[in-house]
């Protein structure tokens, strides 16, 4: 791959580490270790007759059935919140550029791209290869229109404040009669970006941004494209290994392989991901044979697969964190939000928690804590305070803020989470007088309570981390990224905090850099709107003839895995 940087440049993309949920989704993640991302569904579903009764049988035409845990929201390449958007995303549409399982920035549409010395201008060479499903041919105007149409607020997309930064950008947010001047075709297989200033993560934004084709969009209003079949049911045509053929609602996604796929022809003829939500008829449905994939296997069922005859256990080291999120909205008066707003009632919620106990017999050593909202090393402040397990601490901190230990704190779980971690973590709490009250809720009404209503007190899920320490801290800790402006549920908002991310974004080096993000680990260390706990890992269950090999970038490279026949 051409690629001309200047050497901070080289520096800062050399240092990317592998791309999350949060690239895909920005959004936060089932808390599981071995979970990957927030999941949907009701919480006890097997397949339905009618799935059943259609899905080809193993070994004809080359099949793979993949259980996943979640239903589909919808299939908005502008709004990934789920993870099994994520996979249909990264399926059937194509980026600039992307990641490979490495970290590194490798092509996907573009075939090169250089820098300007000032790290303004960014300019990339397409691949002239490219056509759509429909078999109308990929061109510079595509990915023109694209942005334009991401930087329309009548779109909806929850990442257009990461495109911001582009020139022309803030204006066309007030007017939509002139397109945006920083994104330009400078010819039919190149593509020009002209940013307002440097910016140091513009190229990870744009590995996570899909290309759109204008002449099937375009025909979309930006104000409808949400309800519109294309969001809804069935988001045709992409550029990616993978067509989307058929969404049979709540119950499976029917992809089958792109044979003029830029990268090589799928050696698979067709996926088929089954919507299974329980965790028990996931495992079920991969022992029977009637799946061949499955993800989010229970860290308590690990080793009893270890030694099933036929199946394979995958893991890898995840990017995401599990944490506590909680309700930071200053708009709400009543005495429980006003206490859990105070740095006390967060501070209190880690001191109660026996860490040992949860990561060595609950989780059975799956994990390991993290006290950092980064993962990165270089972005954390080395002197954040630990917050050992101490319950009269937690008890001490709750008096200072007047805690009422008869107020029910309202716990929302994803229902399918509700595992053996959450009954311990309850009675932990309930040592020192916070009665966690669970209420389990399905993927869409967590959606909903969290992004769009803000109506929960306390939920325990995982966050992306990956990839570098703007992606949390922007999309969790800014105030312009409140929903629906972006992925901000708690609704937490500190001027500082947001100075220091867009002056994070806006300097290059890892020299530059290290003492902002490690400024805002301290303030989230001490205030903890989000509160780290630890880091896991992906565990996937697999019949054993099927070869993959597993990357943190939801396995983009779908299009050379085998099935044995």
């Amino acid at each position: 791959m051409n690629v001309r940087l200047n050497r901070n440049l080289i520096r800062l993309f050399g240092l990317i580490m592998v791309l999350a949920l949060v690239l895909s989704a920005c959004a936060p993640t089932a808390p599981a270790p071995a979970a990957e991302e927030p999941a949907a569904g009701d919480a006890a579903a097997a397949p339905t007759e009618a799935a059943a009764e259609e899905a080809p049988a193993a070994g004809e035409g080359s099949l793979l059935r993949f259980g996943h845990s979640q239903r589909p929201n919808d299939f908005n390449p502008l709004a990934v919140i789920q993870g099994i958007q994520t996979y249909v995303q990264k399926w059937t549409f194509s980026k600039l550029i992307t990641l490979d399982r490495n970290g590194e920035l490798i092509p996907d549409l573009a075939e090169s791209y250089t820098v300007s010395d000032d790290g303004t201008v960014f300019t990339f060479t397409l691949r002239e290869d490219v056509t759509w499903h429909d078999g109308e041919p990929f061109n510079a105007e595509d990915v023109v229109f694209t942005f334009n149409y991401l930087l329309d607020p009548a779109a909806g997309a929850r990442k257009l404040s990461n495109f911001q930064v582009i020139e022309g950008a803030a204006e066309y947010g007030e007017d939509t009669s002139s397109p945006v001047s920083g994104v330009q075709a400078t010819g039919d297989y190149e593509v020009q970006f002209t940013l307002t200033a440097p910016n140091a993560v513009f190229l990870v934004d744009l590995a996570d941004q899909s290309i759109m084709a204008e002449h099937v969009v375009g025909q979309i209003a930006p104000a409808d494209f949400l309800t519109s079949e294309f969001v809804t049911q069935r988001p045709y045509p992409g550029t990616g290994p993978y067509v989307f053929d058929r969404y049979e609602t709540d119950q499976f996604i029917d992809l089958s392989a792109n044979p003029d796929f830029f990268r090589g022809a799928p050696q698979i003829a067709r996926i088929r991901i089954e919507s299974i939500p329980d965790n028990n008829t996931r495992i079920i449905a991969l022992e029977n044979g009637e799946v061949d994939l499955i993800m989010d296997v229970p860290a308590e069922e690990l080793e009893r697969l270890r030694g099933v005859e036929g199946i394979q256990i995958i893991t890898h080291e995840t990017p995401t964190v599990s944490g506590t999120f909680v309700d930071s909205d200053e708009s709400k008066d009543d005495p429980i939000k006003v206490a859990m707003r105070q740095p006390q009632f967060r501070q209190a919620l880690l001191h109660a928690m026996d860490f040992d106990a949860l990561i060595n017999d609950v989780l059975e050593g799956n994990v390991t804590r993290q006290n950092c909202i980064f993962i990165q090393d270089w972005a954390c402040d080395p002197e954040l305070t630990e917050y050992p397990y101490d319950p009269a601490k937690a008890q001490e901190l709750l008096a200072e803020i007047g805690w009422d230990s008869s107020w029910e704190v309202d716990w929302m779980v994803l229902a399918q989470q509700l595992e053996p971690i959450h009954a311990v973590l309850q009675q932990m709490y309930a040592d020192v007088g916070i009665n966690m009250v669970p209420r389990p809720v399905d993927g869409p009404t967590f959606v909903e309570n969290f992004y769009a209503n803000g109506t929960f007190d306390v939920t325990f899920v995982g966050f992306g981390a990956g990839t570098d320490p703007n992606v949390p801290a922007n999309n969790f800790l800014v105030c312009g990224q409140i929903y629906p402006n972006g992925f901000n549920g708690t609704r937490y908002c500190n001027d500082r905090v947001t100075e220091l991310v867009k002056a994070g974004r806006e300097v290059i080096s890892v020299e530059d850099r290290a003492p902002i993000y490690q400024e805002i680990s301290r303030i989230d260390n001490e205030e903890l709107p989000l509160i780290p706990l630890w880091r896991g890992q992906i565990i996937a269950a697999a019949a054993d003839n099927v070869n993959l090999q597993y990357n943190h970038y939801y396995w983009d490279d779908v299009n050379e895995w085998t099935i044995d026949e």
